[in-house]
């Protein structure tokens, strides 16, 4: 038998009798490889096209001038767009429930605003998270931010994937910033209720405001990272620590 393309599948030709077996196999792969659609082929187009805005509900609208608003907090150089124009990260999936919109950016307005906890016990607190939940372009974004918050190559790679093997904070932080990042990581890492002992110590070492905000900034990053991770869009280049290019096809 011969290969040819036809409306969304191959069809089937009778193998001609003119040809050699051993030319006839050649043939044959030859048009396997040239009509079968690749792996990669069927990841190339996002799994939540961007939707035109002519088409686009009131909610809907929200959604690209929401998300720039929280890319203004983040260095420049984040890249937030890809080339088809969806929006990167946890935003794609969020125009296919529009009734969530809202809420979810209300929500992370807050996170983002919370009194007690800096902007630095922030960035720990998600590099916490990221080292329990893998999310590339999250750990893309926030490795920068990072970078911009004053933290070292070596202190995010250490957030990231090295010391917290050991339960140990990445060196040269301040006692806070210690507790921040070890009560975050047990948060991350919790498949069930906290500990005692790991509760008493944050609050010990930050008080129970704190230890609420921190949760908050946890369990609200997980959610972004499963949304990341469910677009599962293509990471830009860069230099962030521990973080390839590309989506993960595993």
């Amino acid at each position: 038998m011969l290969y040819k393309e036809g409306p969304g599948h191959l069809l089937k030709l009778r193998s001609p009798s003119f040809l050699f077996p051993s030319t006839f196999l050649l043939l044959q792969f030859f048009l396997l490889r040239r009509f079968s659609k690749s792996p990669q082929d069927s990841t190339a187009m996002s799994r939540f096209p961007a939707i035109p805005p002519s088409q686009q509900t009131a909610e809907q609208s929200l959604v690209e001038p929401s998300a720039r608003r929280i890319f203004s907090h983040l260095p420049p150089e984040v890249q937030w767009q890809g080339p088809s124009g969806v929006i990167l990260g946890p935003y794609s999936p969020l125009y296919y429930t529009p009734s969530i919109i809202k809420p979810w950016f209300s929500f992370a307005y807050s996170i983002g605003s919370q009194p007690h906890v800096t902007a630095r016990e922030k960035e720990l607190a998600i590099l916490a998270t990221l080292a329990e939940h893998k999310a590339p372009y999250v750990q893309y974004a926030h490795s920068h931010s990072a970078r911009a918050a004053g933290f070292s190559h070596e202190q995010i790679a250490q957030a990231l994937q090295g010391q917290h093997q050991q339960q140990r904070p990445p060196t040269g932080l301040s006692d806070a910033e210690q507790a921040v990042y070890m009560a975050a990581l047990a948060m991350a890492r919790s498949r069930g209720p906290i500990s005692t002992e790991d509760f008493d110590a944050a609050v010990a070492a930050l008080g129970r405001e704190k230890v609420a905000e921190v949760a908050h900034v946890v369990g609200g990053y997980m959610y972004v990272c499963l949304l990341s991770n469910l677009a599962n869009e293509e990471v830009p280049s860069g230099d962030a620590v521990g973080e390839e290019d590309g989506r993960d096809d595993e």
